[in-house]
């Protein structure tokens, strides 16, 4: 009988560690995340065509400007280019290029292949003055990476570029048409959007 006494307090502490190695069991976690894209552009850009400058460039082949264009989200500078005698003799395309500095920003988490970027003039694309009656017709869209040299149509962002905390900042070139433009004043779009992004993770 005393032998027994014992063992009795030697079980119990066994009984218990025992127990607690049941209760903390380790439990597998996995996450599978799909590709993720946050685009974000300016919805408004006003610009206005300093006519001096386009008149004193007469004589040259080509002008640069330089202004400053206003959005709902922060001032972006934006630079047209245009061909003075073309412009002048509006007798071909007269054609005024715009590019839009960081018009979009995009950020996310993509595949292995990174992020394609499609960018286009939508068919609505026409800039209407009611005054005058006459239109401006967007007649292409472009853009490229902060990081690259050249605007094109399609290009694609890598993979390591990407990530949720990091803006890539996205440039936008417009080619705009003004040889219908048949009167002085303010030309813009009746609905919104004259270029589209669009963004996939092929």
């Amino acid at each position: 009988m005393k032998s027994f006494l014992l063992r009795v307090p030697f079980a119990i502490p066994l009984c218990i560690f025992t127990f607690g190695i049941a209760d903390a069991e380790t439990r597998r976690l996995e996450f599978e995340i799909e590709p993720i894209i946050i685009l974000n552009c300016v919805e408004q850009i006003n610009y206005t065509i300093d006519t001096d400058q386009l008149l004193s460039a007469a004589s040259n082949s080509a002008q640069s400007a330089r202004v400053t264009s206003t959005s709902n989200r922060s001032v972006k500078k934006i630079e047209a280019r245009f061909s003075a005698d073309t412009v002048l003799n509006a007798s071909n395309d007269a054609i005024i290029e715009l590019n839009i500095n960081d018009a979009c920003s995009v950020r996310g988490l993509g595949r292995g292949e990174g992020f394609l970027v499609d960018v286009e003039a939508v068919d609505q694309g026409l800039l209407v003055n009611p005054n005058a009656d006459g239109v401006l017709t967007v007649k292409d869209a472009r853009g490229k990476p902060h990081y690259s040299g050249h605007y094109a149509n399609q290009f694609s962002i890598p993979q390591d570029r990407i990530r949720l905390d990091r803006d890539i900042r996205l440039d936008v070139q417009l080619r705009v048409d003004m040889r219908l433009a048949s009167g002085s004043g303010r030309y813009s779009s009746p609905v919104d959007g004259v270029f589209s992004i669009e963004v996939s993770a092929p």
